[in-house]
């Protein structure tokens, strides 16, 4: 795949586009009886050495980006942060940080719904970050979302039960229909 990016971009398509047998050979890597944990612990730290480089350049391209957005949205620039994540989101379309940060800029720009919607595919991806839970507690509650809201914020103090921040947006709620 990394070599493959070398070339093109990769484009979702709803249907197979391709399958691996990976059971079915002598790789190592299959499930049943195919796994050879050595065998597959020397290929896939070969297959990592040779494509290390690549990997490493897409990687600093990403940070980059993210951190060019987050300087745009700092200094008030949303459009063109929007526009730096747009082009990220080419490629890392399902990543939480980038996620998380896009939907600060829709809100910020007074997209409420398409913010908790981006919020709540950035907790799908990382389930477990207490962060993600509360700023997807914001983005529901200033979309009127008041019930989603109340349980990314019980999520949030779940995960992190002294979360300042979500216990005090509970407080907030209280009020507001169930």
């Amino acid at each position: 795949m990394l070599q493959l990016s070398e070339r093109t971009r990769f484009v979702f398509v709803d249907r197979a586009s391709f399958r691996w047998h990976a059971d079915t050979g002598t790789s190592g890597g299959g499930g049943l009886g195919n796994f050879d944990a050595e065998k597959f612990s020397r290929q896939h730290d070969y297959v990592r050495a040779k494509w290390a480089d690549v990997y490493d350049r897409h990687a600093a391209r990403f940070h980059e980006g993210m951190q060019h957005a987050t300087a745009q949205a700092g200094s008030g620039d949303l459009a063109g942060a929007e526009a730096t994540l747009r082009e990220l989101e080419r490629d890392m379309a399902d990543d939480p940080d980038l996620l998380n940060l896009l939907a600060m800029v829709r809100h910020r720009a007074g997209a409420p719904r398409e913010a908790a919607e981006l919020m709540e595919r950035a907790v799908r991806g990382r389930p477990d970050d207490a962060s993600l839970w509360f700023n997807s507690g914001i983005a529901c509650a200033a979309a009127s979302m008041p019930k989603a809201a109340r349980h990314c914020f019980e999520r949030a103090l779940a995960l992190a039960p002294g979360h300042a921040g979500a216990r005090s947006w509970l407080a907030r709620l209280t009020g507001a229909p169930r």
